[in-house]
């Protein structure tokens, strides 16, 4: 369809979606389609993950190595330091800190979940 002058509507769809106005009708579907590869190989690639983090932790060493990682970051008390903080930012900095230690473990754990099938709990690992 020729518009004003030279322009080609259909030459320009033809060139921007490879499928003219089908292109254009079917892109929800061709999106879908795109999508749902993409989240099977996210999902392959977090269970490749999750195996090897399985594997890391498991048997009586892997175990204690987990269970020293659980003590030193989720259930240890505030450090002298965190409790002399005497500015706002130094509690930030400090919080910063423990939480970005808190959050490997808690990527970890959700890994192991993962690995038995489970659901990730807390977000840092992409099913």
């Amino acid at each position: 369809m020729k518009l004003g002058g030279d322009f080609d509507l259909d030459q320009l769809m033809q060139t921007a979606f490879g499928g003219g106005w089908e292109g254009i009708e079917n892109a929800g579907k061709t999106a879908a389609l795109a999508n749902q590869e993409e989240s099977r190989k996210l999902r392959e690639e977090a269970r490749r993950q999750a195996a090897i983090i399985a594997k890391a932790f498991s048997g009586k060493a892997g175990r204690a190595a987990l269970q020293l990682l659980v003590d030193k970051t989720l259930l240890r008390s505030q450090s002298l330091e965190e409790r002399n903080a005497k500015t706002a930012d130094q509690c930030a900095i400090l919080a910063s800190r423990r939480e970005g230690q808190r959050d490997v473990v808690f990527m970890i754990l959700d890994m192991l979940r993962v690995h038995k099938g489970e659901d990730p709990q807390h977000g840092g690992v992409d099913t």
